[in-house]
C-alpha cells in the first residue's frame, strides 16, 4: 500500500535504517527504475503513475542485502562519510548560515542539474565506487567473514578443520549481529 505515497515524490528519505537491516532489495529495484507503478490504497480506488522518485538511506551502517546482482549495484551509490566531529568543529549557526544562501544554492543547484541532464548521468567518484564495492562484498556473509577473519599464508601445510571454520563464522556472524 505504500506506493500511492510516492505520488508526486522526488525523494523518499529513510534516515533511520538500523545497521545490518534486511533491505527490500526487490520493492527497491521496482522504485528506482522511473516506470509505470500500480497503487493500491486501502479503502481507495487503485490507480497507476509514473515514479519519479529517488530512495534515499541515511545509515551509520551498511543495509544488508542479499542481492549482489548487477541490477542492484547499479542503482546504489553508496556515499561514506568517515568523519566523525568533535563539539569544537560544529558550527551550530550552519543552519542560519545556509539560509542566508538559499538563494545562490538553488542556482548551483540549477547549474548542476543541467550538467548532469545534459551529460545524461553521475559521475561516480572513485571513493562511492569503492564503498560500493566493499558494501556488496560485505553483504555476501561468507565473503566477509574471510576477508575480515583469515589469512591466506600461502602455506599448504597450514589448515584449519570445517568445524573449527565453521563454528568461527558463527561467532563472527553473532558478533556482527548479523542473521541472514
Amino acid at each position: 500500500h505504500h506506493e500511492a505515497s510516492l505520488l508526486g515524490k522526488y525523494a523518499v528519505i529513510d534516515d533511520d535504517f538500523k545497521k545490518n537491516e534486511g533491505l527490500d532489495d526487490s520493492f527497491l529495484k521496482k522504485m528506482s527504475e522511473n516506470s509505470n507503478v500500480t497503487a493500491n490504497p486501502k479503502y481507495k480506488n487503485q490507480f497507476s503513475f509514473t515514479n519519479n522518485s529517488t530512495t534515499i538511506i541515511l545509515s551509520n551502517g551498511a543495509p544488508a542485502t542479499t542481492d549482489t546482482s548487477h541490477g542492484l549495484s547499479r542503482r546504489a551509490m553508496i556515499f561514506s562519510f568517515n568523519h566523525t566531529f568533535t563539539d569544537s568543529e560544529i558550527d551550530r549557526k550552519l543552519g542560519d548560515k545556509i539560509a542566508l544562501e538559499r538563494a545562490g544554492i538553488l542556482n548551483l543547484l540549477i547549474k548542476h542539474y543541467l550538467t548532469y541532464k545534459k551529460r545524461g548521468g553521475f559521475l561516480i567518484p572513485a571513493s562511492c565506487k569503492k564503498a560500493q564495492q566493499d558494501w556488496l562484498s560485505n553483504s555476501n556473509t561468507l565473503q566477509f567473514f574471510l576477508n575480515e577473519t583469515c589469512v591466506n599464508t600461502k602455506d599448504l601445510t597450514d589448515k584449519v578443520s570445517a568445524q573449527d571454520l565453521f563454528n568461527k563464522y558463527q561467532s563472527f556472524c553473532m558478533s556482527e549481529s548479523i542473521t541472514r
